[in-house]
């Protein structure tokens, strides 16, 4: 009974520990450090998927994929790209190696919920209003620069396209079709949605402060709730688009009149 549950839990728990040790490590300045632990953690977790039951194996798969991400974010040359870009630069990495995950994982399009259905066309009604509003009220919680400097059309487009795009498809595509499907399955519908969310919330998260965690954590269970409730990820991609537009774009100028 105990190494089963060892088994099952252990795996996510030692996981979750060292995201949350990274994620602190690099808050704190210490990027190298952070670096190095995602680095070992993907390893760790690749070997794991390597010899793990077919139950086991989505989960190690999925964290492997987010340390993939992180470690893609702190060795890539992002800052010599403008801002509304360089997450586009981290975004193709991850999407090849979710695409990955998912087929060795031995999931379907349906079963990480890269599909549309009808309860997604409707969810998405619900989501477009909650997503501006939420990057609104975020803005106001954080001193987050915004990756344009003048509410010009011509400034704005391309950059919150690429915003849009590149963080809601591939993280949602990582967090909500993947990591919340391998934890659901494995550790159970609660454990394993709060663990996603903890997991989203820790690394998503660009400020620390207990009012923006709040709002992302809130985030992370809205588009986890409505993709369990759509069977797709398309309403939590429109909602993440539209939070991270409003957040890192419109919502400084709309607050500045």
């Amino acid at each position: 009974m105990l190494r089963r549950l060892v088994r099952q839990y252990g795996l996510a728990a030692l996981c979750g520990s060292v995201v949350l040790a990274c994620e602190v490590l690099l808050r704190s300045g210490a990027a190298n450090p952070a670096l190095l632990g995602y680095s070992i953690l993907l390893l760790v977790c690749l070997h794991r998927a390597a010899f793990a039951t077919p139950l086991e194996r989505p989960l190690s798969l999925a964290v492997a994929v987010i340390a993939l991400m992180r470690v893609a974010g702190l060795t890539m040359p992002i800052r010599v790209f403008d801002p509304g870009y360089r997450y586009a630069l981290v975004a193709v990495p991850a999407l090849v190696a979710a695409g990955i995950a998912v087929r060795r994982a031995g999931y379907s399009r349906s079963d990480v919920g890269l599909v549309v259905t009808a309860e997604a066309l409707v969810s998405c009604g619900v989501v477009i209003p909650l997503g501006v509003a939420l990057g609104l009220v975020a803005h106001q919680t954080t001193s987050a620069i915004p990756i344009v400097s003048r509410p010009v059309f011509d400034e704005v487009a391309l950059p919150a396209l690429a915003l849009a795009l590149s963080t809601s498809i591939p993280e949602e595509l990582v967090f909500r079709g993947l990591l919340q499907r391998a934890s659901m399955s494995q550790l159970g519908p609660l454990v394993g949605m709060a663990f996603a969310v903890s997991i989203f919330v820790a690394v998503s998260a660009a400020s620390w402060t207990p009012a923006f965690l709040a709002i992302v954590a809130l985030c992370g269970f809205l588009f986890g709730q409505l993709t369990v409730i759509s069977r797709s990820i398309l309403p939590a991609v429109i909602g993440h688009a539209l939070f991270n537009v409003t957040f890192l774009v419109a919502a400084p100028f709309v607050l500045q009149g």
